[in-house]
């Protein structure tokens, strides 16, 4: 890879991940020197970070990673399900023996990572999503539309940043501390990491069962609200 691909892909999965969090500043002499590459590769970077809105340029005052917010994480959760679903309903009935293969591979690596709801850390979880992300790629991996898939991949990043920032992080905080709402936290949590859930989702869509893949490739994508509602103190929904 290039330098400049090189700096993109390193400031990308620090964003992604909220290891440069929402609306923090990015001055270019520091990210040269915390990344190690020159001024160059990194304003290209940026450049390409900007058209894929994970970076906001701001007039005369440089760049500044692009904020979440509330109301972009429901929306973003909603198109998520949306396009997640097309998709799949357009794998089912393309896919092959190969896919399911894949879909298995990707279930039985995700099953060989086990966490703990109530001892989760920040690395814990980014170990975890990359393996998580994979099985949902292979359900989707057989859709053959190309516009789908790209609108995913766009979807699916911005909703990483906001799910980790705004839904996954309290929670964690939350499941740590003592608390009345200890319980509620660490059981939804519990209940998005579960892999009894991915292992339904996976024995529906091999079976070519729509319905019940739909429902509940449709319930785990809202698993997202729920945590957010119960690391903010809200009633579940």
């Amino acid at each position: 890879m290039s330098k400049t691909e090189d700096a993109y892909q390193a400031l990308k999965q620090d964003i992604l991940f909220t290891r440069l969090a929402p609306d923090a500043p990015l001055n270019l002499k520091k990210l040269c020197a915390q990344y190690g590459f020159g001024w160059t590769p990194m304003r290209e970077a940026l450049a390409r970070l900007e058209s894929e809105q994970l970076v906001h340029s701001r007039e005369n005052r440089g760049f500044i990673v692009a904020p979440v917010s509330e109301a972009e994480l429901h929306d973003l959760t909603n198109a998520r399900q949306t396009v997640e679903l097309a998709m799949l309903r357009d794998a089912m009935v393309q896919g092959d023996e190969a896919w399911e293969e894949e879909i298995v591979t990707a279930h039985f690596r995700l099953s060989r990572f086990t966490v703990d709801a109530a001892k989760l850390t920040e690395a814990d979880f980014d170990a975890w999503e990359a393996l998580h992300d994979r099985f949902h790629r292979a359900l989707l991996a057989a859709c053959t539309s190309k516009t789908l898939h790209h609108f995913y991949d766009h979807v699916n990043a911005q909703l990483l940043r906001h799910r980790k920032h705004l839904a996954i992080s309290p929670a964690i905080r939350a499941a740590q501390a003592a608390g009345a709402d200890h319980d509620a936290v660490v059981a939804r949590l519990a209940e998005a990491l579960s892999l009894e859930g991915h292992t339904e989702i996976m024995e529906a869509v091999i079976d070519r069962d729509k319905k019940r893949a739909e429902r509940l490739l449709g319930a785990h994508i809202q698993l997202t609200r729920q945590v957010f509602n119960a690391a903010s103190g809200e009633q579940v929904r």
